[in-house]
């Protein structure tokens, strides 16, 4: 299969996430150097890729703070990118998502697609693929221990993605034990009690 274009979907501008999405584009111009390469996100994160050779721009605007309408317009906003690209005749779509709080508003608008066009659209949710793979790899008290916000697996996916990049002398030590209480609680997941 050779793409007549690959369109990579980014909304953030800081961080590891710029980074990645600079390696999958990277990736995808090796892989597909046929076929025309589109950055699909907001004109403050294409200012960090603008420069790129041989790489278009699709604007896609979405709110990243403000009222909670706002933000819940995620699913709204997503079916619309969704429909663009397929108007575009682009049907092999897969959507590698790394923030739990976006898994909802996905499958509801990859459900909405589904169920008007009746083109499947897969979500690889890195935390939940990472996470299960991790105990095979670390083993199980250590995998517990190394999950977190902002550690495992995206660290690792970072490692490996960009090795020379990352800094593991400023890793912090392993946490051990159980998690600390939390007003005399103890910890169920992340943000949640028991």
């Amino acid at each position: 299969f050779e793409p007549s274009r690959v369109v990579v979907l980014s909304r953030v501008t800081l961080g590891a996430d710029v980074a990645i999405t600079s390696v999958v584009l990277d990736a995808a111009r090796r892989r597909f150097p046929q076929a025309e390469l589109c950055f699909a996100g907001p004109r403050k994160a294409w200012e960090l890729f603008e420069r790129a050779p041989g790489l278009r721009h699709l604007p896609v605007e979405y709110p990243r703070q403000g009222t909670l309408a706002a933000r819940l317009a995620v699913r709204a906003v997503l079916e619309e990118v969704l429909e663009c690209l397929l108007r575009h005749g682009l049907t092999r779509i897969v959507v590698l998502n790394g923030h739990g709080g976006n898994m909802e508003p996905i499958r509801e608008a990859t459900r909405a697609v589904w169920q008007t066009r009746r083109v499947l659209i897969p979500c690889l949710y890195l935390w939940r693929i990472a996470a299960s793979l991790l105990p095979a790899i670390a083993g199980p008290e250590r995998a517990k221990a190394a999950l977190g916000h902002g550690a495992d697996p995206l660290t690792s996916l970072a490692l490996h993605l960009l090795p020379e990049a990352m800094r593991p002398d400023l890793l912090p030590p392993p946490r051990t034990g159980e998690p600390p209480l939390v007003l005399g609680l103890p910890q169920a997941g992340w943000g949640l009690l028991s």
